[in-house]
């Protein structure tokens, strides 16, 4: 997965830095093995803006990893209208995102985390929407099966971001 990804995002950028883009899916791969270190979830942590920013087919991804792997990167995908406003699609990918796998939540966290921390450059405004936006998301993405208070980890990041 992670050479696909290599390609996909090659020449990308991070938003708010000039870190190479495929920097932020191998964060996230990183910090989804800390709670659950299976290869499946490792290449959808890595895998997880494919869909969304690149042009790859779902036969690409299987063809180097798995049909669950291609499951939870869907459930990832952002799929309302960038005709809508904003805040209307962040609440309708909010609403879907509350109903997606615990693996496809804990991923999701972890993916929000990586993007508050580098937000470090980001204008005020963008970070202090981005914020509000994080602290309406969270609600949403309650896991189970982990076992693990993963939210207050992110609340905490949530509530020095602006300090940063």
């Amino acid at each position: 997965m992670l050479a696909l990804a290599i390609k996909y995002h090659e020449g990308q950028k991070r938003k708010y830095s000039d870190l190479p883009y495929i920097a932020h899916p191998i964060e996230v791969a990183m910090r989804v093995t800390e709670f659950y270190p299976d290869s499946f979830l490792v290449d959808a942590a890595i895998g997880h803006d494919l869909k969304e920013d690149t042009p790859v087919s779902d036969e690409e991804i299987i063809s180097v990893s798995s049909q669950s792997t291609l499951d939870i990167i869907n459930e990832l995908t952002n799929t309302s209208d960038k005709n809508l406003s904003r805040s209307e699609r962040k609440r309708i990918d909010r609403e879907r995102l509350g109903k997606v796998s615990d693996y496809a939540k804990l991923i999701k966290m972890i993916d929000r985390t990586c993007n508050l921390d580098d937000l470090h450059d980001a204008p005020l405004d963008f970070k202090i929407l981005y914020l509000e936006e994080s602290k309406l998301l969270y609600p949403f993405l309650e896991i189970e099966v982990f076992h693990i208070n993963y939210n207050y980890r992110i609340s905490t990041r949530c509530s020095c971001i602006i300090l940063i």
